[in-house]
């Protein structure tokens, strides 16, 4: 079976450049170093980009030195309305059974993420859930529990569907949902000065169980999300 993750990091030369090289400290502070601690290795990383992106050679070898990857290529609306749409075209051929897993290129999933997701055996087309996580917010968390969250999966016998087809908040039409039974805090939502929606509070200092739970640089993501 193929385990894709699937990740938008569209950015074309109408969108900011200094939100631009933002986002690309993000992904190389956060995003990557997560993806190169993965205990399960049996994956694909499969990004999505501008192909007149401004910083496009760097954020190709960002991506490229966490582990095997493809690069799709598509203009897309710097306004990135949140539908199906705007998340861009993504070419998959359809070969046999396929999982993939939703992951932005500014947030943290924790080592054992893709191995649990991938030990979970639907019998049919499934989204998979890890619900539990933390938001960040200026230096700052608060657990979640979010079944609907940005971190979903969806296995697909035929391989016909992919779980990027449309908005996390609106996937429940791809499938019904399976809790993938980790109740660990497993991934780490990042809101930044660039990101788009309101905040929630986050109250607490990362505790330190945290931290050594999501192999990020710290420093640099204090650093760069709200300077």
């Amino acid at each position: 079976m193929r385990h894709l993750v699937l990740t938008r990091s569209a950015y074309g030369p109408k969108y900011p450049l200094d939100a631009n090289r933002r986002r690309l400290a993000l992904t190389l502070a956060v995003t990557v170093p997560c993806m190169r601690e993965q205990i399960h290795r049996a994956w694909t990383w499969m990004v999505l980009l501008d192909p007149d992106d401004p910083l496009r050679a760097e954020r190709e070898a960002a991506f490229s030195s966490a582990g095997p990857t493809e690069f799709l290529y598509d203009r897309i609306d710097p306004a990135g309305r949140q539908d199906g749409t705007a998340l861009g075209r993504w070419v998959i051929p359809r070969s046999g059974p396929l999982l993939s897993t939703r992951l932005d290129d500014d947030d943290a999933i924790a080592p054992w993420f893709l191995d649990t997701v991938a030990r979970v055996r639907p019998m049919r087309r499934q989204l998979i859930a890890m619900p539990y996580g933390w938001w960040w917010a200026d230096g700052r968390v608060r657990p979640l529990r979010y079944q609907r969250n940005m971190f979903l999966s969806l296995y697909s016998p035929d391989g016909s569907r992919h779980v990027m087809e449309t908005a996390h908040n609106r996937a429940s039409h791809l499938g019904h949902t399976q809790d993938a039974g980790d109740k660990r805090r497993s991934w780490m939502w990042v809101r930044h000065r660039d990101a788009r929606g309101g905040m929630l509070r986050a109250h607490r200092k990362p505790p330190p169980e945290m931290r050594a739970t999501f192999p990020i640089d710290w420093t640099a993501l204090d650093a760069v999300a709200y300077r």
